[in-house]
């Protein structure tokens, strides 16, 4: 096997063997204040007007489908919906609430994990490493992308934000390295979206969908659906439709260093994030609270039990 045919399958390598415990600790700061920028920036928006809009039509079309049996929480104080429409919610909020730059995955990511994480399924692994590792997969490809097209008019978090998301599910449900090859396939396939460059309602849609379909790849690739061999390097893959290029070592650059040298450390924040979102929890008392407020509290453990301080980056 190539370098170049081996992408998908190291990606998925990676996210299958990183553990919490063997993070650097500013990759685990930067997982850390993402999540909290997040939940801050999300319930900030949750009571706005487009957001009461967005959740009364996700409703609606939860009342046109039977009952599945399961809810999801959303952020601030209207009602439970689907799963797939909560994640939808959660992570369009994060957006209008303007959490983080449209070009750096977020918003999908951490909704995803922890959609994943109130499901019954969920193994208890580290919500931060989810964070991480679907934060690092989207990174990666954003630039090995941007690189070669920096002006191709497509929406980066589109094209990469259902990958960053399903990989961030797959590893809080606890699945292994064929599980994250299928996500990736069957979450690269529908890349999709305009390039938006400030928070927007259509940005934050395409957020959210990206967000609904990363939840339903990385759920649908822990039953066994299949997606495609080699969707990211392959003749057909993300990489080729959207840059052109054939060239093996734009592939190869998503890789290299990859678990070593993490394109997310230097995305630490100013260390008051989840002061932020602690701050918005006691002032907006959303209905969820006390859920929100349980995986803050335990990122914030998993911060300062699970990094090794000792270890150093490359």
């Amino acid at each position: 096997m190539t370098a170049n045919s081996a992408v998908t399958t190291r990606i998925a390598d990676f996210a299958a063997q990183t553990r919490l415990s063997e993070l650097p600790e500013d990759v685990v700061t930067s997982a850390r204040e993402l999540v909290g920028v997040c939940l801050a920036s999300g319930f900030s928006a949750a009571a706005t007007a487009d957001a009461r809009a967005l959740h009364e039509f996700l409703a609606a079309f939860d009342e046109m489908l039977p009952p599945l049996g399961a809810e999801g929480a959303v952020l601030g104080a209207l009602g439970r919906l689907s799963p797939s429409a909560a994640v939808t919610f959660n992570a369009a909020c994060m957006v209008l609430g303007g959490a983080v730059a449209p070009g750096l995955p977020g918003p999908e990511v951490v909704s995803g994990v922890l959609a994943a994480a109130e499901m019954e399924t969920a193994t208890g692994r580290p919500l931060l490493e989810g964070v991480a590792v679907g934060a690092e997969t989207g990174l990666r490809i954003a630039r090995a992308i941007a690189r070669r097209r920096p002006t191709s008019g497509w929406s980066v978090r589109g094209l990469t934000g259902r990958i960053a998301a399903a990989v961030a599910v797959v590893n809080t449900l606890g699945g292994g390295a064929d599980e994250f090859r299928q996500a990736i396939g069957l979450g690269a396939t529908q890349a999709a979206g305009l390039a938006y460059l400030a928070p927007s309602t259509g940005a934050a849609l395409l957020t959210g969908r990206a967000a609904r379909d990363g939840l339903e790849a990385g759920l649908l690739s822990m039953t066994g659906w299949m997606g495609p061999e080699r969707p990211i390097e392959g003749d057909r893959g993300l990489l080729r439709l959207i840059t052109g290029s054939d060239d093996a070592a734009d592939a190869d650059e998503i890789i290299t260093g990859l678990g070593e040298d993490w394109l997310l450390a230097p995305l630490a924040m100013d260390g008051t994030a989840t002061e932020r979102a602690h701050r918005v929890l006691r002032d907006e008392k959303p209905i969820e609270g006390d859920l929100f407020l349980r995986y803050l509290r335990r990122i914030e453990s998993e911060s300062v039990q699970g990094a090794d301080p000792g270890t150093e980056r490359p």
